[in-house]
């Protein structure tokens, strides 16, 4: 039925977003380590 469609999309934009988001925390984080590496090597 359309209901089970549009609860369906609303999970999926829901899952979609929580792996946006956890992507995100990992880029800074490795954005964060890289800049530790630099600090690092400019010693």
């Amino acid at each position: 039925s359309t209901v089970v469609t549009n609860l369906d999309v609303v999970e999926i934009r829901k899952s979609n977003r929580v792996l946006y988001v956890l992507g995100a925390v990992e880029i800074q984080e490795l954005y964060l380590s890289a800049v530790e590496i630099q600090e690092l090597t400019a010693f």
